[in-house]
């Protein structure tokens, strides 16, 4: 669950009792490898959570009695003190390495085990948060003496197990010998982890300790904490995926049956005109007989230059019906992208229009109007299912595009899988909005055509305009269409009436953020899949009315396989997050001349022989109930100042306030070259109010340090967000200080001030990001109670972090105390002596150094010339 802005201690146990078998070869282990038991459950306990978590820097703490001193062991009193373990995990270790590890490191924390654990804090000052404990969140205890119970003669004693509902912790693991074997308590805080998570990671350590006390030895990495249940479950009941489509045939012969069973239907409907079936049919073919004249056939790759258009569709069809595959140039590209796809793809031909700007070198451009006097008799072609069908561009780390190659078997796949799922008909109304070279363009067009339902084109004004677009969906009785994840978004956002003819959206791109409210009239389809798995991977229609978390991707397509799995290719359990790999039907032949790229991402098939797996690069998890959870990309989890931060979190949160319409959260560098996290907000509330909405949703270490506000967030051709066009940091918005700007806040800023020893303080910088610890916080509070005469904890400072945010919370409290009565000043007796106080004793030893000087009578000094 997501980590509330305020640590809590809701707190729940969980008890495992391991058999006395597993519990006799632990202890064996620990012999031969010359270790105690803690020793060995600590190892196992720390390289468990390492495969949990996929870090490899594991900190976890756990109590010693402290009583290594002959001179107090017979004094009663606590002595207790927490000391930090920390692992380090990386490379290839076996369990014998890290055993090995954390005996050293114990043996040399017992050596220093006098240092309060908050000592440490204080000299490591590690960035502190109200969310959680400092250094450590996890805590593992073993108690392993024998607890006799006194005999008496006249009376029975018994021990009886007390429970308190409080979790110190995330998590703490305990520890017990006892005669049945041994005894794990999990105390958990029940607002971070569900009673079936902690269930279910309490069976996967039982199988951990199995397996690293029978093979030691072993790469950690080789090792498993699934049941062989868990496991079948993973590899093949939630794969079993294997659906045998009803309709045949390839994407032309399926059109041109729908031609000759209704040649006067409406097939496409753009802006300016519509198009039969049979209408379509005819500017195909002859497209198609031009282009096989010029020798295109399979495996040639034909460029098509138009706008989304009934000319565009048609030019489509025509280069299938040719033997070809396509490349879409979207002439909203820059034409330097454009000639490089054309030069990376191998095109010779490029299909256009009049009316088409641009020319590009060293290909021939066919141009439709000339046309008219070819044959419009379909040509004969060879085409089988392991030809190529389409490629499609998309964006490069390398800053190329690089062009991923679909063959006609996963086309199909797809486009049979869409049809029977979403039942599609020649009744149906569908609609293409999406980029025209965007790869869920794809989707939109070849289920309806080869359908026989009508397609309805968008224009680029109805793309961002959330209002048109609704209207133009219930004016032309749309039943069936997809919208970018943004632009779906706004969507539900509108007001619809209570009945129209559209039966679903589906949508894809992005993550989904929220859920559909109560009262769309229409069914939201949340689709994830990359363009190497031809368009869609996973699917599911969302429910409505949910105001808590973020939509599921749902479970893989017809004859589709997806695996999470760690760094090693090894199965994570339900979950855990991890690596999203896709197997099947659908997957692309890889990218257009880069084999190493097509190596390095398509790679042999762990669990299947000769088959492959697509690497998404894209973190997820199972949910106990088979649906995908997505976490976002690999390289989207960023760290600031030690944090771990999901930026899609921080959107989620702030999407879900009343007054913001759109988010995204980029880390960017300020002008000294510092991360920071930035907000880009469209709404029409104010910085202040989604700042303070966000400290009361989110620890303060994820709230933004800069909010820009935008009219709209731009998008690319294709219906992403466009987040090269979102302005960066200029040095004045970065250094972005506001100053105070009443009595109290600049009070508390002079506080600060003196304390931290620096100046310049803006009302929403941080206390602790400006070089503050605990101990500084407590000068702090002391020096504001004083002045104020109220009672401030220093949690507060943990929790209002800012001058601002402090200062409205100090003015709550002393509006809401009680006013004080100041008893009336009583004459009393003095002796011959009265100590100084220490402001007296400073001016004292000042006057010594500089004899009846009036400097400190005088309250400012004033220089007159004249």
């Amino acid at each position: 669950r997501p980590r509330p802005a305020i640590q809590t201690h809701h707190g729940s146990t969980y008890t495992l009792v391991l058999p006395s078998m597993l519990h006799d070869k632990l202890n064996e282990l620990s012999r031969k490898e010359g270790a105690t038991l803690f020793m060995t459950l600590l190892a196992a306990y720390q390289s468990f959570l390492s495969r949990y978590t996929g870090q490899e820097d594991i900190l976890v703490g756990s109590p010693i009695a402290n009583r290594n001193y002959r001179e107090i062991e017979g004094l009663i009193g606590f002595f207790v003190n927490t000391l930090v373990y920390r692992a380090n995990l990386s490379g290839r270790p076996t369990f014998q390495d890290v055993l090995y590890q954390v005996r050293q490191k114990a043996l040399k924390a017992y050596e220093y085990q006098d240092i309060p654990f908050e000592k440490i804090v204080e000299v490591v000052q590690p960035e502190r948060s109200t969310s959680h404990s400092p250094i450590f969140q996890t805590m593992f205890i073993l108690q392993n003496m024998k607890q006799e119970l006194p005999v008496l003669s006249s009376r029975s004693i018994e021990m009886i197990e007390s429970y308190s509902p409080i979790a110190k912790f995330d998590l703490s693991v305990m520890a017990a010998e006892t005669e049945e074997g041994l005894l794990f308590t999990f105390e958990y805080n029940k607002d971070l982890f569900n009673a079936t998570t902690i269930e279910r990671m309490a069976g996967h350590f039982e199988k951990w300790l199995h397996e690293v006390s029978h093979r030691p030895q072993n790469p950690l990495h080789d090792l498993s904490m699934l049941s062989e249940p868990e496991r079948n479950l993973l590899l093949e009941t939630w794969n079993d995926t294997v659906m045998e489509m009803s309709h045949q045939g390839l994407i032309c012969d399926r059109f041109e049956e729908q031609v000759a069973m209704r040649p006067d239907a409406i097939a496409i409907v753009d802006q300016t005109k519509q198009w039969t079936y049979g209408e379509l049919d005819i500017q195909a073919n002859q497209l198609a007989n031009v282009l096989q004249r010029k020798g295109v056939a399979p495996e040639s790759v034909v460029g098509v230059y138009l706008p989304r258009s009934a000319e565009l569709m048609a030019s489509l069809l025509g280069i299938l019906k040719a033997g070809g595959a396509y490349v879409v140039l979207d002439p909203l590209y820059p034409k330097s992208r454009l000639e490089y796809m054309i030069e990376d793809a191998g095109i010779q031909f490029v299909v256009t229009a009049e009316g088409q700007e641009g020319h590009f070198a060293h290909v021939e451009m066919v141009r439709l109007e000339e046309l008219t006097v070819e044959s419009v008799i379909a040509p004969t072609r060879q085409i089988n299912p392991e030809n190529l069908a389409y490629i499609v561009y998309t964006s490069g780390s390398t800053g190329k595009p690089k062009g991923v190659m679909v063959e006609y078997r996963s086309l199909m796949n797809m486009v049979s899988w869409h049809q029977e799922v979403y039942r599609i008909s020649a009744e149906d109304r569908a609609t293409q909005i999406a980029g025209v070279a965007f790869d869920s363009a794809v989707q939109e067009i070849w289920p309806y055509l080869t359908a026989g339902a009508a397609l309805y084109l968008s224009t680029e004004e109805l793309r961002i305009n959330p209002e048109a677009l609704r209207d133009w969906l219930i004016d032309s009785r749309i039943t069936a269409s997809f919208a970018p994840t943004p632009i779906l978004e706004r969507l539900l956002k509108l007001s619809w009436p209570d009945k129209t003819d559209l039966r679903f959206i589906i949508t894809g791109g992005d993550q989904l953020t929220q859920y559909p409210s109560n009262d769309i009239p229409f069914a939201v389809i949340n689709q994830y899949g990359p363009s190497e798995n031809t368009v869609v991977t996973t699917d599911c229609y969302v429910p409505v009315g949910v105001t808590t978390g973020t939509p599921s991707i749902g479970r893989p397509i017809a004859n589709t396989e997806v695996y999470v799995l760690d760094s090693h290719l090894q199965l994570v359990p339900i979950g855990v997050i991890g690596d999203l790999y896709i197997g099947g039907k659908s997957l692309a032949r890889g990218y257009a001349n880069r084999p190493d790229l097509t190596k390095e991402k398509f790679i042999p098939h762990p669990f299947k022989s000769g088959e492959r797996l697509y690497y998404t690069g894209d973190k997820a998890s199972y949910l106990s109930d088979g649906n995908l959870q997505f976490h976002g990309r690999i390289d989207d989890q960023v760290k600031i100042r030690g944090f771990r931060i999901e930026l899609g979190e921080i959107e989620a949160v702030l999407q879900a306030h009343s007054s913001v319409k759109e988010a995204v959260v980029l880390v960017r560098e300020d002008y000294q070259g510092d991360k920071r996290l930035v907000a880009y907000v469209v709404g029409e509330g104010s910085v202040r109010e989604w700042r303070e909405y966000l400290q009361t949703h989110l620890p303060n270490y994820m709230v933004p340090t800069n909010f820009i506000e935008m009219e709209f967030l731009p998008l690319t051709p294709n219906g992403k967000l466009d987040l090269k066009a979102l302005p960066i940091l200029s040095e004045q918005s970065a250094k972005n200080t506001v100053y105070p700007r009443n009595p109290l806040e600049e009070l508390i800023a002079s506080v600060w001030s003196q304390v931290l020893g620096i100046g310049d303080i803006g009302v929403q910088d941080s206390f602790f990001e400006l070089g503050g610890h605990s101990l500084l916080a407590t000068q702090v509070v002391s020096r504001l109670q004083e002045v104020f005469q109220i009672k401030l904890p220093v949690r507060e400072l943990f929790e209002y972090s800012t001058v601002e945010a402090l200062s409205k919370r100090m003015d709550q409290l002393r509006k809401g105390s009680e006013k004080r009565e100041i008893p009336p000043l009583v004459p009393m007796e003095r002796g011959n002596n009265i100590p100084l106080s220490y402001g007296q004793q400073r001016l004292w030893f000042i006057d010594q150094f500089a004899p009846n000087s009036a400097l400190y009578n005088m309250p400012m000094v004033c220089r007159l010339k004249g």
